[in-house]
Parts: structure tokens; C-alpha cells; sequence
């Protein structure tokens, strides 16, 4: 008999998230799984959703709830109830690829009696199938700005106060001089276009091209996000760096500007105390600029 694998989802008010998940679960080409939900005190009614998944029958469900706790309890608690020989965490807010279970399975077979692993795991990756965290992001975060070089004469005279409009429609143009810049550099299309793009939101209301939803690079909409939240929590000479919980306050006031998807991922790394990464990965710039509430200088 094929191995048995328990795929493992903790949830917490992810009532109108988990769709795609149980979607790309129906897709799987590897059958013998069970899919185990341990909800840690929603209030969404997302048992209602479950229950509906449940009622098709066509995967093995089982929904556990438990008083809320945080996710290393629910963890735990699936653990206690999987059958699987196979323990797979999958967050509610991802999917996976058709043949995900089944590649695990197959490298499995290679490790599985010798002492040396304690277990598989994967890169995630956008829908296109490239992979999410691949050099080229990293060097896009470390070029991102370097349009801003052929602008110190408007950002250097600003160290003590706000830029007015005539100024800041300068400082706007930095994006599209960083592409400028680097595009006969050799760089990639992704790099290129992640850094003429970095200052688009998500509704249309950015910068150079009011570009708006998917038709913003995947790489562009990542560095929008990390881009304002290393803008928001480093000093300023004109005020002081602001702690995380209220950065992020800020940001969801502003939702409207990031792709969802994006902005919660982010998350996820910023309570894993992720802030010195995301500080590195996007630059540590002070220069001494107005920020407006969007994060758009």
C-alpha cells in the first residue's frame, strides 16, 4: 500500500482563504492522503465551509477545534490525530501544485530508512511555477532604489523637512532611472521590471504607470510591501522609527495598495521576527524624505 500522508492545515478565521487549498487538494495526482484542519477558536464560521467540503466527499477531511492557543498548539494537536506515515504543513491561505504530494512521496522513498533526514520540504513558487526566493529577488531588493543616485540633489538638501510637490515629482521618476540605469547591465527581465515597478499599488493609485492587480510583477508587488514596511520602521531625521505593531497598523489602513496574498505571507515572516531580513533584503536607506501614509515618497 502507498504511504499513507497527512496533509496538515492549522486555521484561525480563514473562512473566505481556504478555497484554493482544498481546490489544489482535489487536483492532486498522489490519492492516499487525509487532510486534517485544526481550527484554533475561529469566529468566521469557517466550520461551516469545512463541513461543505466534507458533505462532497471527495477527499478524507477530519476538522478538529480547539480553544485558541496559537499555532505550535494546533500543531501539536494534528499531530496527535494524523495517520498519515507522512506529516505535510500546508497554511490555509496557499495551495499546492498538482504534483505536490506525489514529489514528496517519491523523494521520500530515497530517505525513508536512513537516519541522516528528518524530513522533505519544498520552495514555494508563484503560479507560473518560478520559484519565490530565488537570487533574482534578493538583487532586485538590493538595486531597487538606485535611481535615487541620479537624484541626490533633490534628496540630499531634505534631511530636516517633508519635500514639497515640485520636488517630490522628481524623486517619482527614480524608479523608472534605476531601470534606465541597469537594463543594458545584464540584468533579468524579472530584476528590471520588479524595480521599474516597485512603486505601483495593487488599486491602480502608484508610480510610473498606474498599473494596478496581476498586471504588477509578482517581484514588484513583493518589494512594494517590504519596500513600506523598511521605510515605516527605520529613523527618519524628521521622526523616529515606529514600532512593528504600529507599522502594520498602518499598512492594513492602506490594504488597498498590496496584493493580499503578498501582504500576508510578509506577515507571517514579520512575526517569525523577520525584521532585520526584510530590512537587508529591501536596503538600509536613510534618506531623509517625506513618506507619505501609501509608503510612496
Amino acid at each position: 500500500m502507498k504511504d499513507l500522508v497527512t496533509v496538515f492545515t492549522p486555521v484561525y478565521n480563514r473562512k473566505n482563504l481556504i478555497g484554493n487549498l482544498y481546490q489544489s487538494l482535489l487536483s492532486q495526482t498522489y490519492k492516499n492522503f487525509e487532510w486534517i484542519i485544526v481550527d484554533d477558536g475561529s469566529t468566521d464560521d469557517i466550520d461551516e465551509i469545512i463541513k461543505s467540503y466534507q458533505n462532497e466527499d471527495r477527499i478524507l477531511i477530519r476538522f478538529i477545534k480547539q480553544e485558541n492557543g496559537g499555532k505550535h498548539r494546533a500543531i501539536n494537536n494534528g499531530v496527535l490525530h494524523a495517520k498519515g506515515e507522512l506529516f505535510y504543513i500546508v497554511d490555509s491561505d496557499d495551495y499546492l501544485t498538482k504534483d505536490s504530494i506525489e514529489r514528496i512521496v517519491f523523494h521520500y522513498q530515497y530517505i525513508k530508512n536512513n537516519d541522516k533526514f528528518a524530513g522533505v520540504c519544498g520552495m514555494k513558487c508563484f503560479p507560473d511555477g518560478s520559484r519565490i526566493g530565488k537570487d533574482q529577488l534578493a538583487i532586485a531588493g538590493m538595486l531597487h532604489d538606485i535611481g535615487k543616485l541620479k537624484l541626490e540633489g533633490y534628496i540630499n538638501g531634505q534631511e530636516q523637512n517633508p519635500m514639497v510637490i515640485e520636488e517630490l515629482k522628481y524623486v517619482r521618476m527614480h524608479s523608472t532611472l534605476g531601470y534606465e540605469i541597469l537594463k543594458d547591465q545584464g540584468y533579468s527581465d524579472y530584476v528590471l521590471e520588479s524595480i521599474l515597478y516597485h512603486h505601483e499599488n495593487f488599486d491602480g493609485s502608484g508610480y510610473p504607470s498606474n498599473r494596478s492587480g496581476k498586471d504588477i510583477p509578482m517581484g514588484a508587488r513583493i518589494l512594494r510591501v517590504c519596500d513600506v514596511y523598511a521605510a515605516l520602521s527605520m529613523d527618519r531625521p524628521y521622526r523616529k522609527a515606529l514600532e512593528k505593531d504600529e507599522v502594520l497598523r498602518l499598512m492594513i489602513d492602506e490594504i488597498k495598495n498590496f496584493d493580499m496574498q503578498v501582504f500576508l505571507a510578509f506577515q507571517r515572516v514579520i512575526h517569525k521576527g523577520g525584521n532585520y531580513g526584510i530590512k537587508k533584503e529591501t536596503g538600509y536607506r536613510n534618506e531623509g524624505h517625506f513618506t507619505e501614509g501609501n509608503g510612496n515618497p
